[in-house]
């Protein structure tokens, strides 16, 4: 199949790429190939090939695993190679997971995942801008980020490989879960933390092309920037000291979209980077495998 032919043309051209797992599910003409690692983790953005000789115009083909429906794509115009995204959600639990090929509905493969927790990792932290008028703020601030996330684009609107948004250094990874003030609030961390590093450059380029949907200061987010890449893929970038794109901005990968800050609720300055795939929560870190030119 086409894609798996362009993955092996990659690991020849990029040998760091190594890692990437292979497997594979058929029944007669029906296919499913996970093109990610595994054990897959909480937060995992895995990339899915399905493939039927069955389907036709106006066929609606479907993967569904994790308790809900994840859309395919036709690419280069082959109707038969269907790709799509999906999401381990945070909480999913550790053991095997059925994902189900399913055309208008009617399984025709599926496969079984193999999902691991992430590392019980717990941290305190005090935080005296973490008030109850700041956690208010929060939850009506998640409302409106939840509104823009409710929103797909179906046309996809990057291509390559997805990029880090900063030169600094990781200081928190995602799924930790965060203890704030001796236990006044607790919470898991929704995304990675990067720090300045001294030389590095303050800047926060775009992970990958898409169009700016979210421009806002927030009082708990602080300066806030989305971005959509379309599939319900958005990458979101919080705290920022300086934004210097507007809404309905078309941007290119790598290009500067603010600087690094510590508005809102923070304790110094740093880059908070976040994901979501069809309104579920994803370790950013994650996109950097996809693999779709």
């Amino acid at each position: 199949m086409f894609l798996r032919a362009r993955l092996l043309n990659k690991l020849m051209v990029f040998p760091s790429l190594v890692f990437l797992v292979w497997t594979a599910s058929s029944t007669a003409s029906n296919t499913i190939e996970v093109f990610s690692p595994s054990p897959h983790l909480e937060g995992d953005v895995l990339e899915i090939s399905a493939d039927s000789v069955e389907y036709s115009v106006g066929e609606k083909a479907e993967l569904v695993a994790f308790g809900k429906k994840w859309a395919t794509h036709i690419l280069n115009g082959e109707p038969f190679d269907r790709y799509g995204l999906v999401a381990v959600p945070l909480g999913t639990r550790s053991g095997q997971h059925l994902l189900r090929h399913t055309m208008n509905g009617v399984t025709i493969s599926s496969i079984t995942l193999s999902v691991e927790g992430l590392p019980p990792i717990k941290i305190s932290l005090k935080v005296p801008s973490m008030t109850k008028k700041t956690v208010a703020a929060l939850g009506k601030e998640n409302k409106v980020m939840k509104d823009v996330y409710a929103e797909t684009t179906p046309e996809r609107l990057w291509s390559g490989v997805f990029r880090l948004p900063c030169d600094g250094r990781m200081t928190e990874a995602f799924g930790v879960m965060r203890d704030y003030n001796k236990g006044e609030y607790s919470w898991r961390h929704l995304g990675v933390d990067y720090g300045l590093t001294k030389g590095a450059k303050p800047d926060i380029v775009a992970a990958q092309a898409g169009r700016i949907v979210l421009v806002k200061q927030m009082e708990a987010h602080g300066g806030t920037v989305a971005i959509d890449h379309g599939w319900g893929l958005y990458t979101t970038y919080l705290h920022l000291g300086k934004i210097y794109v507007k809404k309905g901005q078309s941007v290119k990968a790598g290009e500067v979209v603010g600087e690094m800050g510590a508005s809102g609720i923070a304790t110094g300055t740093h880059l908070h980077w976040g994901a979501k795939l069809l309104g579920t929560t994803v370790n950013p870190l994650s996109l950097l495998r996809l693999s779709l030119e």
